[in-house]
């Protein structure tokens, strides 16, 4: 579940990175000075003035509007959060709705009201010719919109002069959700503060796809790659459902914007101003080209204090301030266990939901009062067969309601899972003896245990509560609006998934894309070698840093054990390793020395698919593959694509068992980027799949070529079911020795008993 469905998560931060702060030390702010050797050039100045402005239009749907807003009874609001970048102002506002509401209203006592901060900005009247749809424009004072704000909309309705019901049917109105709020921004200078970090590089009110540039020499070392992979990965994880990329630009800077520059102090150049100063350092500074953004340098004299000063910037942000500071020393973060990403719910304990969202966050208020959603997010691998699923133990309170349909509905990834009916205000119920002395507000607190099925679970989940408050009509001129209604999900509510092992089968691209596995299993890729062309060009390092933010997203923490290595050190560096290539067949010489394990091959002969053995035939008709057709398809795709071909491919290492490799390659540099660039596209990543996922254009197919290997261990009892599940030959054959044996030893057992009669005679 991409896009808007992550915005549910919590703000995971990093775990370590307070827990690290002690291990930066000596962290001094110095004075801008020249740096040594012009390695980095800057374009000349843009000349875009200060206080440059930009349009920006935010649909309701992009600010939480998953379905267009109904909006019911006499009077009911919903708020919405804009959030504004900490860089910029707005200086004008309008609102335009496009909605429609029931013909039976009393148009002059009926009207839409859209509030900031639940302060008015504008009325709607409703009136006979928009009851089949209308649009308004509402102008909005930009001085109210400044940092997170509410945008709220509620319709006031009436149907009738006399008693009305107040949940009558006539009572409603729809707001589009294709609605769009139209903003003019100024953008402001802020200082040179790491302080401030991520800003202005990232802002969290920014919802947006994360788009950083980076910036190295025209040879990135990979001791530089690495850093660069690092800070990649940690804005990746800050992005979270955004996504992000990263646009390379070796050797020059960029001619607008922020941008991150990676580079040891030899080769980072006078094209900006840092500094003078040894060892590692972080700095901010003007970007040169334009006056409105800003360079976050990452330096230090050699290899060891650049990664130095890469980890001090991901894992000890806080301690850093000024302009710029050195890093005396800084060790190494303990090495992460396995599966124990920030972004992921344990399974080896049971897990409080207190632990993932905050307590303000499990309760709604109102007749019709908003979902409770929690997001959870789980290793990919867990192995779910024979599973009776997640055990859930859900503590939940509640002001009773006058009506006996009353519900409360539990959804997982938006599939209907349970629903529980709640009590009247008249039904016999226990109550405590807190709730008992709030007069007029009595309350029922209750706790339930359930299994949630395994096939409504995926990578990333989302648990949703929904309150249901119906209201019991009373008679004419009694029904009065509930504007005392709670309902709450307890902090200490517990989902238990430790009965589901790690296990699953490799390759399988759609496990890489819905959680970077094999790779996210060690948060900080302390397992993880990423394989680059020794001169790799821009378009292969955007494709690898666009991967580390994908890595990054997954785990909620920075790579800061990733590896970076060529195709000539590659033996050495792996050895017991996964495996990230990138490459072009003329740049990447893996792709050729491991073209027999491949799937797919790219020669002077043009490209084509890998040969398939009888034996291979044999299995794959076995275990129910349609080989045959798969390879047509795929061929078409191949003759279709020409040059223009993308491969995302995956297959087990050839220099360790067990031990997985994934490549990213393309003989067209724009194609290789748009493989990553699918990542996190949510139209495309569903088609992702298999150990050969093939691009063509806008086109994409995957397809189960080779066979299997399984990664993980399974309980002794549970790996035997399983075996002979999927051994059912084998299980015939065992079932008929068996029987026979049986059949034997009954025989032998009978004929004695009747000889055994015989001789008493």
């Amino acid at each position: 579940m991409k896009g808007m469905s992550k915005a549910r998560r919590g703000s995971c931060r990093i775990a370590a990175a307070s827990a690290l702060m002690s291990l930066v030390v000596g962290m001094a702010a110095t004075s801008p000075a020249s740096a040594q050797e012009e390695r980095v050039t800057a374009p000349a100045a843009t000349g875009v003035p200060s206080g440059a402005t930009e349009s920006r239009s935010l649909l309701l749907k992009e600010i939480g509007a998953e379905q267009p807003v109904r909006l019911r009874g006499t009077e009911h609001q919903i708020d919405f959060p804009v959030a504004i970048r900490n860089d910029e102002i707005v200086t004008k506002a309008r609102l335009k709705l496009r909605y429609a509401h029931s013909p039976a209203l009393i148009f002059e006592w009926s009207h839409l009201t859209v509030l900031v901060n639940n302060e008015v900005v504008g009325n709607v009247q409703l009136k006979s010719d928009t009851a089949d749809g209308g649009e308004h424009t509402v102008d909005i004072d930009p001085r109210t919109l400044v940092g997170y704000s509410r945008l709220g909309l509620r319709a006031v309705m009436h149907y009738t002069k006399e008693c009305e019901d107040p949940a009558h049917s006539t009572l409603w109105s729809v707001i589009a959700n294709e609605s769009v709020l139209e903003l003019e921004l100024q953008r402001i200078p802020l200082a040179n503060e790491l302080a401030l970090l991520p800003e202005p590089f990232f802002d969290p009110r920014d919802k947006r796809e994360l788009v950083l540039p980076f910036v190295l020499p025209a040879e990135p070392t990979p001791d530089e790659l690495q850093a660069a992979g690092m800070v990649a990965s940690w804005f990746g994880a800050l992005a979270e459902y955004r996504g992000s990329k990263f646009p390379a630009q070796l050797g020059r800077l960029p001619a607008k914007g922020n941008a991150v520059m990676i580079a040891t102090r030899p080769r980072l150049g006078t094209a900006v101003d840092v500094s003078k100063s040894s060892g590692a350092q972080v700095a901010i500074a003007d970007n040169p080209a334009d006056r409105n953004g800003k360079l976050l340098i990452v330096t230090g004299d050699d290899a060891a204090s650049l990664l130095a000063a890469a980890r001090a910037l991901t894992l000890g942000t806080q301690a850093l301030s000024g302009p710029s500071a050195s890093v005396r020393e800084m060790a190494e973060a303990p090495l992460r266990q396995a599966y124990d990403a920030p972004r992921w719910v344990p399974t080896d304990r049971v897990v409080q939901i207190g632990e993932r969202v905050s307590a303000d966050q499990l309760q709604v208020r109102g007749q019709y009062p908003p979902a409770i959603r929690v997001a959870w997010d789980l290793p990919p691998d867990l192995f779910y067969w024979k599973s009776k699923g997640a055990k859930l133990d859900v503590g939940y309170r509640y002001t009773p309601t006058p009506g006996q349909k009353s519900t409360l509905d539990f959804d997982v990834n938006n599939q209907f899972a349970r629903a529980v009916p709640l009590l009247m205000v008249d039904s016999p119920t226990p109550m405590s003896a807190e709730a008992k002395k709030k007069a007029g507000l009595p309350e029922v607190s209750k706790r339930e245990k359930y299994y949630v099925p395994v096939y409504k679970f995926a990578s990333d989940n989302e648990l949703k509560w929904q309150y249901n408050f119906e209201m019991r009509k009373k008679g004419e001129c009694e029904d009065v609006p509930e504007d005392n209604l709670r309902g709450s999900i307890d902090a200490d509510s517990t989902v238990d998934l430790t009965s589901l092992p790690h296990y699953t089968y490799l390759p399988d691209l759609k496990l890489f894309t819905d959680g970077a596995f094999p790779f996210s299993k060690y948060a900080d890729l302390a397992q993880t070698v990423a394989v680059l062309p020794a001169r790799p060009s821009a378009a292969e390092v955007s494709t690898f840093l666009n991967v580390l933010g994908h890595i990054g997203d997954a785990t909620g923490f920075p790579a800061t054990r990733l590896r970076v290595s060529d195709a000539g050190s590659v033996k050495a560096a792996a050895s017991d390793a996964d495996l990230l290539v990138f490459g072009t067949p003329a740049s990447q010489p893996l792709l050729t020395e491991w073209a027999d394990h491949l799937p797919v091959t790219s020669g002077t002969s043009g490209t084509q698919l890998q040969v398939i053995g009888p034996v291979e035939r044999l299995r794959a008709r076995f275990e129910g593959r349609d080989l045959e057709g798969a390879r047509a398809h795929a061929t078409r795709m191949i003759l279709e694509a020409g040059k223009g071909l993308g491969s995302l491919m995956s297959f087990e290492s050839p220099l360790s068992r067990k031990r997985t490799v994934v490549v990213f390659a393309a003989q067209d540099e724009a194609r290789l980027m748009e493989l990553s660039d699918m990542l996190d596209d949510p139209e495309r990543r569903h088609f992702i799949g298999g150990d050969l996922t093939l691009l063509n254009s806008k086109k994409v197919s995957y397809y189960d070529l080779a066979p299997q290997y399984a990664v993980g261990k399974l309980p002794f009892f549970l790996g035997i079911r399983w075996w002979f599940a999927k051994q059912p030959l084998i299980l015939s054959i065992i079932a008929i020795v068996l029987s026979a044996l049986l059949a034997l030893v009954l025989y032998r057992l009978m004929r004695n008993l009747a000889q055994s009669r015989r001789g008493g005679r």
